[in-house]
């Protein structure tokens, strides 16, 4: 007790004696993040909550800030009385592991690596918890408790969601489960502000920069979303994609590729095959950051496209994110993770089918229209 004391005044001490001006220190000690409005959380509960009991289940439903801590808890007058504790408990896990509790359960089962997890005081290992994520940013979980095991609990946040599925779906229906939720409530709640873009004139070209995402494996060629993408905005638009391309080596030929069509727009999909390979992040960070360094250099605008980490497909990876604040450029995030959680758009476990490309086409023209590059 004493030592700590003496921790705790060293500590004053220091802070009292600095020289650096008060609002300068205080820029250097304080951290801000995004984080859920109590309003939105209610929100969120409250579907969930309606969801459930049009369903026929009574249940017990919490949302919690990126701390773990509670924003709005709402139980079923005729749930039972663990529900509410669990919910909670439930989403702070998600939100505490960065993952859905449906993964966590499937990666801590007894034998494996992660099982002692389980044993961790307040972790629940049960599908039910979801992360919110906002514009790439974790800002909280929700939790659902008292409706059978399997998906009912993990499909509650998601309206319209069939009632009846296996147990082995609900992993991929859980991490698509916020999308109609959260869509009307994260936008008021975090705001939807894209950075602009110079117009893409009529005679200019989009270069699509990538791997084989941009390729188009998995299909013909005019179903390559470079060429879907062509189509939507009225450009040009290279379809410059390397499958098995890694970001080091995309680094290594993105000199080329500037000079040969230089491009008004550069859209940049690369980071994939680094995570199959276990290429350390911080290294497919900076390669990232080279990539679009280089091409603002070039005088080439930038739009950046997350790639989910193929192993648990929960999302890709918060340093796309961090690239994308930080050269202040627009970002889609979520539109490749939709696509690879639906089989019905993959052609193979990590590539889109003909639909899927479509879909995520359609989004980064989206995108490039919000932002201003097209019309």
């Amino acid at each position: 007790m004493h030592a700590r004391r003496m921790m705790v005044m060293s500590a004053a001490a220091v802070l009292a004696g600095a020289t650096v001006p008060a609002p300068a220190l205080a820029q250097k000690l304080l951290a801000s993040y995004p984080t859920l409005t109590t309003a939105a959380a209610l929100q969120a509960a409250q579907a969930a909550l309606a969801r459930c009991q049009k369903d026929g289940y009574t249940v017990g439903v919490a949302v919690v800030d990126r701390g773990g801590q509670p924003l709005a808890v709402l139980r079923d007058n005729l749930a039972g009385t663990h529900t509410t504790q669990t919910a909670i408990n439930k989403a702070a896990t998600a939100v505490s592991f960065r993952t859905d509790t449906a993964e966590i359960a499937v990666a801590s089962q007894p034998g494996k690596p992660q099982s002692g997890v389980r044993q961790l005081p307040n972790v629940v290992a049960i599908a039910g918890g979801l992360v919110i994520r906002a514009k790439g940013s974790l800002v909280g979980g929700i939790g659902v408790s008292g409706a059978p095991l399997g998906t009912s609990t993990t499909s509650a946040a998601r309206p319209g969601s069939p009632r009846s599925m296996t147990r082995s779906s609900s992993s991929s229906i859980a991490q698509r489960a916020l999308a109609a939720l959260w869509v009307a409530a994260l936008l008021v709640a975090c705001g939807d502000k894209v950075p602009p873009l110079p117009p893409v004139a009529a005679g200019e070209s989009i270069l699509a920069f990538g791997d084989s995402l941009t390729f188009g494996t998995g299909a013909a060629e005019s179903d390559s979303y470079p060429v879907v993408l062509g189509k939507l905005v009225g450009r040009t638009v290279v379809r410059d994609g390397v499958p098995g391309e890694v970001t080091a080596e995309g680094l290594a030929r993105l000199e080329g590729s500037l000079d040969e069509h230089r491009p008004k727009l550069v859209i940049v999909c690369l980071g994939g095959n680094d995570m199959l390979r276990q290429v350390p992040d911080a290294e497919i960070a900076t390669n990232l950051r080279r990539i679009v360094q280089r091409i603002r250099e070039s005088g080439s605008a930038v739009v950046l496209v997350g790639v989910p980490r193929p192993q648990l497909l929960g999302a890709p990876p918060e340093f796309y994110d961090a690239i994308a604040r930080e050269f202040g450029i627009p970002y889609e995030r979520t539109a490749l993770n939709d696509i690879l959680y639906d089989r019905a758009l993959k052609s193979d476990p990590i590539h889109p089918n003909a639909q899927g490309y479509r879909k995520l086409a359609e989004a980064i023209a989206a995108l490039l229209k919000k932002a201003g590059a097209v019309r």
